[in-house]
């Protein structure tokens, strides 16, 4: 079964020069 709390660990995705950067090599950046 799957761990619930680690959802609860991610506030958002990271919207910054560097997350979209990093998004075009199919990466995703979350604050934490």
């Amino acid at each position: 079964m799957t761990d619930l709390r680690h959802y609860d660990v991610i506030v958002s995705p990271a919207i910054t020069e560097k997350s979209t950067m990093a998004s075009e090599q199919n990466q995703v950046v979350f604050n934490v």
